[in-house]
């Protein structure tokens, strides 16, 4: 298991290595008045990927956070069924009295 994730990483790591070189070319980010100096158009990339990762990854979390915050709610609303206690014989169900039937009439 640890050679394949020591493989997986070099896989990873040469994988970003091509990746930079090919877009290795100095860019320049213009937003309204705001201008970036020259970088190269992989951190760009870069930075944007890691961005949406963490924007992701911080909306899974408050997400899931709700949704247990939601449970433990509901948990609280709805009482728990009381079990039987173990040495206490348990209870006969009780049953319903038997329909009664009608005298069946006669057909004309």
């Amino acid at each position: 298991m640890k050679a394949l994730k020591i493989l997986l990483s070099l896989v990873i790591l040469v994988l970003l290595f091509l990746f930079s070189t090919y877009n290795a070319q100095m860019v320049q980010v213009r937003f309204l008045q705001y201008q970036t100096p020259e970088v190269p158009l992989f951190l760009f990339l870069l930075f944007a990927f890691f961005l949406g990762f963490l924007l992701a990854a911080l909306w899974s979390a408050l997400k899931v956070s709700y949704l247990k915050h939601q449970l433990a709610q509901l948990k609280k609303a709805r009482p728990e069924p009381s079990a039987p206690s173990p040495s206490s014989p348990p209870q006969p169900k009780e049953s319903s009295p038997a329909p009664e039937e009608d005298e069946p009439t006669a057909a004309p």
